[in-house]
This record gives structure tokens, C-alpha cells and sequence, in this order.
């Protein structure tokens, strides 16, 4: 069996169209419209709430990419469950500036939040100081002349590295059957993102 190769949260392969802006918390509601961030408190006056997930490319990888290469996302204490770990979008930006190729350039290039991503926009125009302070925010180098944000190479890149990350990703390699694979990553696999834990 091959190691494990982390995946950054900043991989075409993972990444959607409005990356970075995403949760990992999960959620209680009740059929009479009450919801709740899922916490043993929240899960006790909520009983019989469904469990709700944000169908996020954060979620994505500490939910699924991550365990099935082997690999564990950093936590921190849970402020709204204490004496429990949470993962979140800022762990993972963060982790991922520390795997090495990330660090050093990466080939396939990373995606980096681009000029018309919609939590960047100004009023509908693109806004390279937003997208800057935007991609501080959240651990992601600014705009530069050579990587200058430009919606065309982002989804250019999304096409094209993205889909090939997704068909050269051998599962067995990384020991997991392609049954379970189906089973755990299908919602990644051609299916959505899904909203709901199964």
C-alpha cells in the first residue's frame, strides 16, 4: 500500500466554485423549525433532531478525503461542546500550508480564491482588494501579476486538474475497496455534495 499523500484544501481535485467560505460544524433541526449547532447540550433539549451537515469542500475533506488517504485533520477545543475537538475551514487552511509542496509551489498550481468568487464581490464587480483581504482571512497568498485571481484560468484549472486529480486518484492504492470508496466518497463522485449525514 502506497503512504498517504495529504490532500491540501486547496486542490482542484476538491475544490468547488466558491471555495474557502464553508463550515464543518454540524447542525440539529427539528420538524417544528428549531435548529441548533450539534453540541450534548443542543442534542439534549433537541431530541430527536436530524443531524444537518453543510455540503462544503472543508467538510469534504475532514469528513471523507481525509480518512479514506489515512490521513487525520487538525482540531482545536469545540467552544460549543466543550471537553470535545472540531475541525474548521481555518484548521484546514492552515494545515494545509504545511504540507510541504504546498509551501514550495505545487504542480498542479492550488486554488486560490479568485476575483469573482461571490464572497469577494463589490456590489457584482470584481475587487482585488476584497479578494486580498478575503484571501488573508483565510491563510491564502494575495494577488500577484503572475496569479492574478482571473476567473477563466481559475475554472480553466478547475476543469482541467480538478477532473484529472478525481480519474488518477487510485483508491486501492490507498487501501480503500472500491465498494466502501463508492459507499463513503459518493457523494463526492458524480453524486453532489449532499446536506445530510447518512
Amino acid at each position: 500500500m502506497a503512504t498517504p499523500v495529504e490532500l491540501p484544501v486547496c486542490d482542484f481535485g476538491l475544490v468547488g466554485q466558491d471555495q474557502s467560505d464553508n463550515v464543518t460544524a454540524e447542525y440539529l433541526a427539528t420538524p417544528d423549525g428549531r435548529t441548533a449547532q450539534e453540541s450534548a447540550a443542543n442534542s439534549a433539549k433537541l431530541k430527536g433532531g436530524t443531524t444537518l451537515l453543510n455540503g462544503s469542500d472543508n467538510l469534504l475533506l475532514t469528513e471523507f478525503e481525509d480518512p479514506a488517504l489515512g490521513c487525520t485533520p487538525w482540531t482545536a477545543p469545540d467552544l460549543a461542546d466543550p471537553g470535545h475537538q472540531a475541525t474548521s475551514l481555518a484548521l484546514n487552511e492552515l494545515q494545509a500550508n504545511q504540507i510541504p509542496n504546498v509551501q514550495s509551489g505545487f504542480d498542479p498550481p492550488l486554488a486560490f480564491v479568485p476575483l469573482n468568487d461571490p464572497m469577494v464581490l463589490d456590489n457584482g464587480r470584481q475587487s482585488p482588494t476584497r479578494t486580498n483581504l478575503y484571501r488573508a482571512g483565510v491563510d491564502q497568498p494575495p494577488l500577484e501579476p503572475t496569479a492574478n485571481g482571473a476567473p477563466k484560468e481559475y475554472c480553466t484549472n478547475l476543469s482541467a486538474f480538478g477532473t484529472k486529480r478525481i480519474n488518477d486518484d487510485n483508491l486501492e492504492q490507498v487501501g480503500v475497496g472500491l465498494k466502501e470508496a463508492c459507499e463513503n466518497l459518493g457523494v463526492r463522485i458524480g453524486r453532489g455534495r449532499g446536506s445530510r449525514r447518512v
